[in-house]
């Protein structure tokens, strides 16, 4: 078990400066310009910068599927942004007023399934829609 879920490893270019690393699952919530912006962090080791925070599971008392919690609520997070050209998000007023919903880890699991597919048919799409924009925009040649 860890000590620590946020810790420093050194800089690659520069050994005095120091790099803030969170190792984990969590929740990528985006502070200033796209703020309330989310993106799921599956397992793995993320640099941190103070344009952003990550939300984690830690002393939990119950299940919780941060996949299925960052498709759930992804507009609750907006609804807690500035809406200017900088925007920021509001972290304190999200804890304490925001509602939380949490169905069984069995319930949260199927829900995610659902949009993983449906964010594959999304991919493809876009993969797609670029193929075609891309033949569209070529000029007619003279054979």
């Amino acid at each position: 078990s860890k000590s620590e879920i946020i810790h420093q490893c050194t800089y690659p270019t520069n050994p005095d400066k120091k790099i803030r690393v969170f190792d984990g699952e969590g929740i990528h919530v985006v502070r200033k310009g796209k703020a309330g912006h989310i993106n799921y962090l599956p397992e793995g080791h993320y640099t941190l910068n103070d344009d952003a925070y990550i939300l984690h599971k830690r002393n939990m008392d119950y299940d919780l599927s941060l996949k299925w919690f960052s498709y759930a609520y992804q507009y609750l997070f907006y609804e807690f942004s500035s809406s200017s050209d900088n925007g920021t998000w509001n972290k304190t007023a999200f804890f304490k007023y925001s509602t939380i919903d949490i169905p069984s880890l069995k319930e949260q699991q199927k829900i995610t399934m659902k949009y993983d597919i449906l964010n594959e048919y999304d991919f493809k799409l876009s993969e797609k829609q670029n193929v075609l924009e891309n033949l569209l925009s070529r000029e007619p040649t003279a054979r």
